[in-house]
């Protein structure tokens, strides 16, 4: 049952509206790029001491704004970062005149008649960012920029949010439009085009569903299984939400690319934990054999579980305890992906004979060695959402595709627009993988830290060879002290200082962790899977 939220502190604002709780004050999406070069350009020349009022905006900002080649995601993070005033800004008459320097726009109708849909979307934030207190020709405008560019989630989005001030500034405002103008946006992204940060939409959705209104349930009680209750369960690739029928929990979901999947849960007498259903639980599905996307099968013991500081799952179980899938609870399945292709799949010190080294750094979309200083990289999309191996640093304008296998091959690459595929280009280097992780990263010795220290899913470790599976899951015994049989495997690990060859079996040594870990990295390793082939 979704709640409506609205705090004491808003509704002490009907008759004098809030200063600095509204739809346009309170969705500060521009924290979600600040890696962007043009949002550390403002960021450093308008600061943060003085007031927005007395703070003046570069040509270089207007004339980023200005360029049809640059992303109007980025553009609105731009205008959202330059703020509001309480006592009213005039950006939007100086961006005017930027752009009739020509004398091209004789007047308003003009403007919005002839002027392109991203500087008609400027104008529009600008001006409702100038008096938030009186929006109603800045939302004719975002609506103008609309109609030229309909397809666009951010134009969307931004349209959106100005509706919704222009609904929360009226003394007889409909608390929950405020909140179903964003969430209408949401509930059909399918129909647009995905040039919005998820990191911006989120934040943007934090706030504005705070004034969601829905429906209470039949009996005035909220779900009875908190699992159902708006989470996202992702394996890597696919993602899955959860809704309580009469007698199980039906999932249903599907990739950023289709849908199609689902899995039920049946309840048991003992808390968060349940039994994997048979049967068919997808919406209008024939009769017929029952859908079972995971991995695992009808009647196999499934448990949620929540783990101090990593998070919570859903984990599967054959009949024989072992574990067969794993969900994560997520915020966002194409930010998880692009955390884990920077934190698992490029992540690493590289080194050429001819290039010098790389560094991909975990946690931080960097990269040291494609220039002299270190520069922040964005991970690239296919179709507008499936993260890929192409990363593009946007401060030169340059893209590179990574192939890994251990060590890395950097190619140059070039969007084709009309097939929406990357095209691989030439060879840049070649790089021999030097260390993985630091020491500072994790306090585990060995390669593959992670394997001991979080639960991992699928699509994780479908980001690593199958060479590499073996090792990081060899790696946990070996942390314990295991004597291996293997001659590669003996040899790999005698080379490392860690190791300390001491037992014939360490089996009863490991963690909860280490063996839900070591259960998935076996069965993917007995999966056929190809990593990244989405990019070729």
């Amino acid at each position: 049952m979704k709640k409506l939220i609205v705090a004491f502190a808003l509704l002490f604002v009907v008759g004098v509206r809030a200063y600095a709780d509204s739809p346009l004050t309170s969705t500060d999406f521009s924290q979600a790029y600040k890696t962007e070069r043009i949002i550390k350009h403002i960021l450093a020349n308008m600061g943060s001491d003085s007031e927005p009022a007395q703070q003046q905006v570069t040509a270089e900002v207007w004339q980023y704004l200005a360029n049809p080649n640059n992303p109007i995601d980025v553009k609105m993070a731009c205008i959202n970062l330059m703020g509001w005033d309480i006592n009213g800004l005039h950006r939007a008459d100086s961006w005017y005149a930027f752009l009739n320097a020509g004398g091209d726009y004789r007047d308003r109708e003009t403007f919005v008649e002839k002027a392109p849909a991203d500087q008609l979307l400027c104008m529009a934030y600008l001006k409702a960012l100038d008096d938030y207190f009186s929006v109603a020709d800045a939302a004719d405008m975002a609506r103008a920029a609309r109609d030229k560019k309909p397809k666009s989630y951010t134009v969307n989005m931004i349209c959106a949010l100005i509706e919704a001030q222009e609904e929360f500034n009226k003394e007889d405002s409909d608390w929950c439009r405020v909140g179903d103008l964003t969430d209408a946006v949401r509930q059909n992204e399918e129909q647009f085009d995905n040039d919005m940060n998820d990191a911006a939409k989120k934040i943007i959705f934090d706030y504005m569903d705070l004034y969601l209104c829905g429906d209470e349930s039949s009996d005035g009680q909220e779900d009875q299984y908190w699992i159902t209750d708006e989470v996202t369960w992702f394996d890597g690739s696919v993602f899955y939400y959860g809704t309580l029928q009469e007698d199980y929990i039906n999932f249903s979901g599907g990739t950023l690319h289709e849908g199609g999947y689902a899995f039920g849960l049946i309840p048991t007498a003992e808390e968060d934990v349940f039994i994997l259903r048979g049967g068919f639980f997808m919406p209008d599905a024939v009769e017929g054999e029952g859908v079972i996307s995971l991995n695992g099968k009808a009647g196999d013991r499934v448990v949620v579980k929540t783990f101090d500081e990593q998070g919570s799952y859903i984990i599967v179980y054959d009949k024989d305890g072992h574990v067969t899938e794993v969900l994560s609870a997520i915020d966002s399945p194409s930010i998880a992906m692009e955390d884990d292709i920077a934190s698992f799949y490029l992540v690493g010190t590289y080194k050429s004979d001819t290039k010098g080294t790389l560094v991909f750094r975990p946690f931080d979309r960097t990269v040291e060695g494609l220039l002299k200083t270190p520069q922040p990289y964005t991970i690239e999309t296919l179709f507008g959402r499936i993260p890929t191996n192409v990363i593009t640093m946007r401060s030169i304008g340059k893209s590179y595709e990574i192939d890994k296998d251990g060590n890395i091959d950097v190619f140059n690459c070039k969007y084709d627009e009309n097939q929406d595929v990357w095209v691989k280009g030439g060879l840049y280097g070649h790089y021999e993988r030097v260390q993985r992780f630091g020491d500072s990263i994790y306090d585990i010795d060995g390669e593959y830290p992670e394997v001991s220290s979080m639960v991992l899913n699928a699509g994780q470790l479908k980001l690593f060879s199958k060479r590499e599976l073996r090792l990081m899951r060899n790696e946990v015994f070996a942390r314990y002290g295991l004597i291996f049989k293997s001659p590669s495997l003996k040899a790999h690990f005698e080379a490392q200082l860690w190791y300390k060859p001491i037992f014939e079996n360490v089996n009863d040594k490991l963690t909860e962790i280490e063996r839900i870990n070591i259960d998935l990295i076996r069965n993917v390793e007995k999966s056929d899977y190809w990593i990244f082939d989405l990019a070729q």
